[in-house]
C-alpha cells in the first residue's frame, strides 16, 4: 500500500523541512513504499526517485498534490501542517478542502499539527507580540474554523506534546483521533569536541549559554534581556542565534524591533549575536554551549532547537510553559528573578542532566518512525 508524506523537505528552509527529512530517512528503512510530495525549489538537488517536488506555495498546491496522489495511486497520505507552510492565509484555509477531496476518493489522511495555538491565550497582547493584525475575536473564529475542519476531515491527527492535545479540546476536536508522538531527535554518534567548537566560534572558555530560534514574541527574548540586565557578573558567555521571523521580516515595525534587540546583544560583551546559521554549522553552536535556554511565554509547538540541544548533550533550562515535558528541576517561572536563579544554578553545576538523557533516548528517530508507521496502520 503506497504512502506519501506531503511537506516541505530539506534543503527547503524551515524546521518542518528538516523534521520531514529525518522522519523519512527512518521510515524508508522500514517501508520502501513511502514517497515525499514536496515543495518546488529553484535549485533542484539530486534526490532519489521517491522525492517528488511537485507543489508551489500558493493556492494551486491543492490541485498539484491531488494530481500526484492519483497519478501515483497513493492510499495513505500524511500531511505536515504549520499555519504558513503552504503559503499565506488562503493556502492555509484550503488545506481542509484538500483533505476532504482526498477522503472523497477513499484515501486515508493523517495530519501532523506541528503547532496548535491555544485558543484561550489569543488576547490583544498575544496578537501584538506575535505580529498578528486584526480583531482578536475574528482571529479566534478563524482558528476555530481551521483546526476543527482539519481535524474533522482527517482520519488521525498527530501532535508532538500532550499539552497540544489538550489545546485541541477547546476547538471541540474528538481527541480519540489524536495521537501524541514526540519530536524526533537525531542521534549524533560522534559529538564535536567542545574545545574545537569554541575555537571555531572564537568563544573563550567560560560557562556558555545558548538561545536559538526565530526572534518572535512568544519565545521570550525580552525576558532573557531583562534577566541579563540584572546580572552584573561577567563570568559566562551567551550565544544568541536569532534569525528574523520569515513571516514578519519584511515589515518595518518588525525590522525595527529586531534591530533593537540585536543592538542590545551586540553591546553586551558577554553576548555573541548571530542571525541565520547554515544547517551544516548548527551543531558547532550547540557544542560550544553548556546550557540551552528556552524562555518561552507559551508552548505552541514542539521545539526543534530543544531537540537539537538534547541531541548535542546540552543542559536545558526552560520556562514553566514546558511543564510536563522538561523535568521540574530545570524549569523557571516566567520572571527575570526565577530565570536568574536557574542561570546561577547552571553555572554552579547544581543541575543534573540524567532525566534529559532518558528523554533523549525515548525520542530517537528510530522509535518515532516506528510509532508513526503504527498510526498509518490504525
Amino acid at each position: 500500500m503506497k504512502k506519501a508524506i506531503v511537506s516541505t523537505f530539506y534543503p527547503s528552509k524551515g524546521g518542518v523541512a528538516t523534521y520531514t527529512k529525518y522522519l523519512y530517512d527512518e521510515l524508508s528503512k522500514i517501508d520502501q513504499d513511502i514517497i515525499i510530495l514536496s515543495d518546488k525549489i529553484k535549485d533542484n538537488p539530486k534526490e532519489g526517485k521517491n522525492i517528488i517536488r511537485c507543489w508551489e506555495h500558493n493556492p494551486k498546491y491543492i490541485f498539484q498534490v491531488f494530481n500526484q496522489v492519483i497519478k501515483n495511486k497513493i492510499k495513505v497520505i500524511h500531511i505536515q501542517q504549520e499555519l504558513h507552510l503552504f503559503g499565506g492565509k488562503v493556502s492555509a484555509f484550503l488545506l481542509p478542502l484538500l483533505i476532504f477531496l482526498l477522503r472523497s476518493f477513499n484515501k486515508k489522511v493523517i495530519i501532523t499539527l506541528h503547532g496548535v495555538v491555544p485558543l484561550k491565550k489569543v488576547t490583544k497582547e498575544f496578537m501584538k507580540e506575535n505580529g498578528y493584525e486584526g480583531n482578536k475575536f475574528i482571529t479566534k473564529v478563524g482558528l476555530n474554523i481551521l483546526y476543527s475542519s482539519l481535524c474533522l476531515a482527517s482520519n488521525k491527527i498527530i501532535v508532538h506534546e500532550k499539552k497540544l492535545k489538550e489545546y485541541l479540546k477547546d476547538y471541540l476536536v474528538n481527541t480519540k483521533k489524536v495521537v501524541v508522538i514526540g519530536h524526533g531527535i537525531n542521534e549524533i554518534k560522534k559529538l564535536i569536541p567542545k574545545d574545537i567548537a569554541k575555537e571555531k566560534l572564537k568563544i573563550d572558555n567560560k560557562y556558555t549559554f545558548l538561545y536559538f530560534g526565530y526572534i518572535t514574541g512568544y519565545k521570550g527574548i525580552e525576558l532573557l534581556i531583562s534577566a541579563l540586565k540584572e546580572i552584573k557578573e561577567k563570568d559566562f558567555n551567551f550565544i544568541i542565534i536569532g534569525s528574523p521571523h520569515p513571516r514578519l521580516k519584511e515589515t518595518k515595525k518588525y525590522s525595527e524591533y529586531y534591530n533593537k534587540l540585536k543592538k542590545y546583544f551586540e553591546n553586551d560583551k558577554r553576548c555573541k549575536f548571530f542571525g541565520y546559521v547554515p544547517e551544516k554549522d548548527v551543531n558547532y553552536y550547540f557544542r560550544a554551549s553548556d546550557c540551552a535556554v528556552f524562555p518561552y511565554s507559551i508552548q505552541m509547538s514542539s521545539s526543534g532547537p530543544m531537540a537539537l540541544a538534547l541531541a548535542n548533550d546540552n543542559l536545558i533550562i526552560a520556562s514553566d510553559a514546558f511543564q510536563g515535558f522538561i523535568p521540574n528541576n530545570l524549569l523557571f517561572k516566567k520572571t527575570s528573578e526565577s530565570l536568574i536563579e536557574k542561570i546561577n544554578e547552571a553555572i554552579e553545576n547544581k543541575l543534573s542532566k540524567n532525566k534529559l538523557n532518558k528523554l533523549k533516548n525515548s525520542l530517537l528517530w528510530q522509535k518515532i518512525a516506528k510509532k508513526t508507521i503504527g498510526v498509518y496502520k490504525l
